[in-house]
């Protein structure tokens, strides 16, 4: 009588069960990264690491699931150690560009807008997500104070990219600093459009159009991002400066109280509403106001005190 070979041996000897490989970890990290399980695919990532420390893709798994949890000075450290593992492997340009422009994102994450340039330039130089590279590198030149180069990025974005929200966005804010309202105002428009629920647009376009003059449709759309979200302390205080410009202090006055609430330590409010306040016929509770605000550094209350208090 023939003797069996015990099936689990047979199966070892020949291939057919196999321990799980450093690769099929990493796949497996990746659908645990794609289904936005962030924090069991960063475990997944460091027990990939474990079984190969030189493994580029990994290092940048998990520094995109730290990117994600928001733990950005980790997530720097582990994109740079897949850009050094991506460089000496040689890997596809666009694989490298992918871990470039991630470990931007990191830095622009902690506002450390001249390394996220740099990374972000990275990007383009190896023609990764051109759009979004982009996008990003004219918000942190315009972070950095440079409006106009922010702005010729964020044409560039939107030339590789027409429905890029982010860059429609930023492109209509950086325009109404520069003064160029119209664009402003154009560009705000196709944002929301791409996003009925796009609060900020309706405050920045709102702002545009209170710097054109148009108090109206200012309180239009400051009504509108009040209506995405009712304690928007921007939209409540812009309210209450549009309310007060277009000759209605007294229904500027509950706005401006609200924004108060909210931000006791900001001294324009305290200008805001005390303006508001004396336009509304209440002086002395208007003066009161202005001279918190001169007491907590505002430079605007000078003037109305000696105008209206003294």
């Amino acid at each position: 009588m023939k003797r069996l070979i015990p099936l689990l041996y047979g199966l070892l000897m020949l291939g057919g069960m196999m321990a799980c490989t450093g690769q099929d970890q990493i796949v497996e990290a990746k659908k645990l990264l794609d289904s936005e399980q962030f924090e069991r695919a960063e475990k997944a990532f460091r027990t990939a690491i474990e079984a190969d420390t030189k493994h580029a893709e990994a290092h940048w798994g998990l520094g995109k699931s730290q990117l994600q949890l928001g733990h950005f000075e980790d997530a720097i450290a582990s994109l740079g150690q897949a850009i050094a593992q991506g460089t000496a492997q040689k890997v596809p340009p666009a694989q490298l560009g992918k871990y470039y422009l991630d470990r931007g994102l990191a830095h622009y994450g902690l506002a450390r807008f001249s390394p996220a340039q740099n990374d972000f330039q990275k990007a383009i130089e190896l023609n990764y997500k051109l759009g979004e590279a982009y996008a990003y590198l004219g918000v942190s030149q315009g972070n950095a104070g440079d409006d106009i180069t922010a702005i010729t990025s964020l044409n560039k974005a939107l030339e590789h990219d027409p429905n890029n929200h982010f860059a429609l966005s930023n492109r209509g804010f950086y325009n109404s600093l520069v003064g160029d309202n119209k664009t402003a105002v154009s560009d705000f428009t196709r944002a929301i459009a791409l996003q009925a629920d796009d609060k900020v647009s309706y405050l920045n376009r709102g702002y545009t159009y209170i710097g054109m003059g148009d108090y109206a449709t200012a309180i239009t759309d400051f009504k509108k991002a009040l209506e995405i979200d009712p304690e928007y302390v921007g939209a409540i205080t812009y309210m209450g400066i549009a309310l007060t410009n277009s000759g209605q202090p007294a229904e500027a006055l509950s706005y401006l109280d609200k924004a108060i609430a909210a931000q006791p330590e900001n001294p324009a409010l305290f200008y805001y509403r005390g303006t508001a306040r004396i336009n509304a016929g209440m002086k002395a509770e208007g003066c009161t106001d202005l001279h918190q605000a001169q007491t907590m550094g505002d430079g605007q209350s000078a003037a109305m005190i000696e105008e209206f208090c003294e």
